[in-house]
């Protein structure tokens, strides 16, 4: 199979890291995928090319019409069997360019669909719409996609995986003296890292014995350590730490996640903490209620009072580390059962397989 990849962009993104999953068990399994990709020069760019993919840069000009020019001029250089949009707002560009040269393509949904369709601005509705089959990562997308319209033919679930032989659970034997809670994603509105800080500031003045580490960078980063300085807690039980490019030492020296999200699809972030052996504390978003029941191996925060419930949880997991071991224990052995690597390569091959056929 010779799949082009349309990328939006290659930052440490969750839709980036599964990206080269795929890319990296295609590779193994004989397929020769290529990427195209708006932005150039960025985290997952080198990891691309380490595994001897092409990388090619089609966001010279920021005239959609252009860009799309150049995509459909890079494709028609190479032997190509189908045409897959990694990002939402690529399954236009996917979709033209498949039109114009004659070739299958797919697009892609990540989170809601809803959000999405917003976010794309007036060429959402095409976006969604055109492609005439859509990859999700989330039952919850798919069930919204078919709400507005799309059939389940249309629909392929492709569930996000991690790497569980590289996100393993610490072998420390002994506890952090205060509950380490992490948090690790891109700092933007949707994340809602503003939940957070209140959290923390409730367990300070509280005596809650719990320090909040949040790693990542973004648009709401400055005004959130600004809010943090106000409220008192910057750097007192809650501590900024920038960009990670790996997780992983992240995951293995904390105690508990938390998901703050006002949406997702499946995160990433999740899947790894899991497989680091860390019970969940997680806003009730996308498909997380279908890895985490509460007070069996985490807690899903329902509205309204989202803070107070993630106090109330998180005191709980401080005052009985054992519970917490166990969830955490219970997580790593979810993620070996239903999302592990060794799962994506059936995947890929029931959902590229028909356009194989059609060469």
């Amino acid at each position: 199979m010779k799949i082009a990849f349309i990328a939006g962009q290659l930052g440490q993104g969750g839709a980036e890291r599964q990206l080269y999953y795929y890319i990296k068990t295609l590779k193994q399994n004989g397929s020769e995928p290529y990427v195209l990709c708006i932005t150039r020069g960025q985290f997952w760019e080198s990891k691309f090319r380490e595994l001897g993919v092409p990388v090619i840069w089609v966001g010279k000009s920021t005239n959609k019409l252009i860009r799309l020019f150049a995509i459909v001029k890079e494709i028609s250089k190479r032997p190509t069997d189908v045409i897959h949009s990694q990002h939402f707002p690529m399954n236009l560009y996917g979709f033209m360019a498949g039109l114009v040269l004659g070739i299958s393509s797919i697009g892609s949904l990540r989170s809601n669909v809803y959000d999405e369709i917003a976010d794309a601005g007036y060429l959402g509705k095409f976006s969604f719409r055109l492609p005439k089959l859509l990859v999700c990562n989330s039952e919850n997308g798919i069930k919204n996609a078919q709400i507005l319209g799309k059939t389940e033919g249309q629909l392929f679930y492709l569930p996000n995986v991690v790497d569980e032989n590289h996100f393993t659970p610490s072998l420390a034997s002994t506890y952090n003296q205060k509950l380490k809670v992490v948090f690790v994603g891109t700092i933007w509105p949707p994340k809602r890292v503003d939940r957070i800080l209140r959290v923390a500031k409730i367990c300070l003045d509280t005596n809650i014995n719990v320090d909040f580490y949040i790693y990542g960078e973004g648009e709401q980063l400055d005004q959130l350590k600004r809010i943090s300085t106000n409220l008192g807690v910057q750097d007192k039980n809650l501590h900024f730490m920038g960009r990670i490019s790996d997780p992983l030492a992240a995951y293995q020296q904390s105690d508990v996640f938390l998901l703050t999200s006002d949406r997702e699809g499946t995160p990433n972030v999740l899947l790894e903490a899991m497989a680091c052996g860390l019970p969940i504390v997680s806003t009730d978003i996308g498909d997380v209620s279908a890895y985490i029941k509460s007070g069996h191996n985490g807690f899903i925060i329902e509205s309204p009072n989202e803070e107070q419930k993630i106090v109330v949880s998180l005191e709980m997991l401080s005052n009985n580390r054992l519970l917490s071991k166990e969830m955490g224990s219970i997580n790593r052995k979810i993620i070996e059962e239903k999302a592990s690597l060794k799962t994506l390569g059936r995947l890929l091959t029931e959902l590229y397989l028909p356009y194989e056929s059609t060469k």
